[in-house]
């Protein structure tokens, strides 16, 4: 029995001493620079190296080196699948992917500056992409709103804009004020509002604001067609944003109003351009003449007329027993033989106005005169 303890005694001496020599980083045996697994060294510290194990665990800080050129570089290798996290850790993973193009996140030479930093890193150029911190918000923080639940805004005046933008002067952006309104400008007191207050029923535009269109890009092509308030209950068409004016035009289909239609421009210039010939049911002009129809009895029944119109001209008799003249092509035509009335005088013979006028159609009529005459009659219609 105690020689068998003695022999178990060599072999565990022989097994310490051998395992004090192993090298593992790659320099001499018992150098104590990662060689000796009782008190490693660091790893690798003499010459490049690999080491291939399932797990490499250390107590203390792990720190990756310059080779004296380059910066120091830990990779992670991609695969089908992500490893099982190992309770009460934290890690990196590399993508699951087994195929992907390689890159690298270079953390920036200074730390956050900020009590809420966003580490921003742009695309990578030869493989590497520059990482930056930048405050929350800032320009390159790629901040989307579509990734924030709910913002909690102040209403009323403040001293700083509740919503701006990069760019700005710190003073301008979009403020949120009592009764529902957001107001963008230079400071808390622009009023330049918009919005929808408690008990509205559209959205609202406060003074001075304006709605404008371009005929492309803002960035390039200035608004040129603005719709803004003249005075209450008054819209106005402009063609800038800018300075408004009243020079701008309306293309409309069609117009209904239940009002006067006013129009202030100066004599010189007609106020209407119409290219319809075609007569206006219902309208009356001061400076032109009514038509009102009499009726057949000695009582006028003063019936007002629409769509009338009067036709006049003169023409020769045709000698004949009796003499007479046709006008025809009257356009546009009267609505039939009994909605018209002409009157006709003998222009060159007084003692001939011996006159009959015939309707013949809408568009002609007959005068009847003297026989054997070729005297000069003039006429003048009335009708609808």
């Amino acid at each position: 029995m105690r020689k068998l303890f003695l022999i178990c005694a060599l072999l565990l001496s022989t097994i310490g001493t051998k395992a004090q020599g192993t090298n593992v980083a790659g320099g001499a045996a018992g150098a104590g620079s990662g060689t000796n697994l009782a008190s490693p060294g660091p790893l690798c510290a003499t010459t490049p190296c690999s080491v291939n194990a399932t797990t490499v665990t250390a107590t203390g800080p792990t720190t990756v080196t310059s080779d004296g050129i380059h910066a120091g570089y830990t990779n992670w290798v991609g695969n089908t699948a992500n490893q099982a996290v190992t309770p009460n850790t934290i890690g990196f993973m590399g993508p699951t992917a087994v195929s992907f193009t390689g890159y690298a996140l270079q953390f920036p030479i200074i730390g956050p500056t900020t009590a809420l930093p966003i580490l921003s890193c742009p695309t990578p150029v030869s493989s590497v992409s520059a990482c930056s911190f930048v405050a929350a918000g800032a320009a390159g923080a790629n901040t989307a709103l579509s990734n924030i639940a709910s913002v909690a805004m102040p209403n009323g005046t403040v001293a700083a804009p509740t919503l701006a933008f990069a760019g700005q002067t710190a003073a301008t952006g979009w403020y949120l004020r009592t009764g529902g309104f957001w107001s963008w400008g230079a400071s808390s007191n622009d009023i330049v509002e918009i919005g929808l207050p408690v008990g509205a029923t559209g959205i609202q535009l406060g003074e001075s604001i304006q709605y404008c269109i371009s005929s492309g890009t803002l960035e390039s092509v200035a608004a040129d067609a603005c719709l803004g308030r003249s005075s209450a209950g008054v819209l106005e068409v402009s063609t800038s944003p800018v300075t408004p004016n009243a020079l701008g035009s309306l293309a409309l289909a069609n117009v209904t109003a239940t009002g006067t239609l006013t129009d202030s421009v100066a004599t010189g210039t007609a106020p209407l351009a119409i290219t319809s010939t075609t007569p206006v049911a219902n309208l009356t002009v001061s400076n032109h003449p009514k038509v009102q129809f009499c009726g057949a009895t000695s009582t006028c029944s003063a019936t007002a007329e629409v769509s009338d119109q009067i036709v006049y001209g003169s023409a020769p008799l045709v000698s004949g027993t009796p003499s007479t003249v046709t006008i025809t092509g009257i356009s546009p035509a009267f609505a039939s033989t009994t909605s018209y009335r002409c009157t006709a005088t003998d222009d060159t013979t007084a003692a001939n106005n011996l006159i009959k006028f015939a309707a013949v159609s809408g568009s002609s009529f007959t005068i009847t005169g003297p026989a054997t005459t070729t005297d000069v009659v003039g006429y003048v219609c009335v009708g609808h």
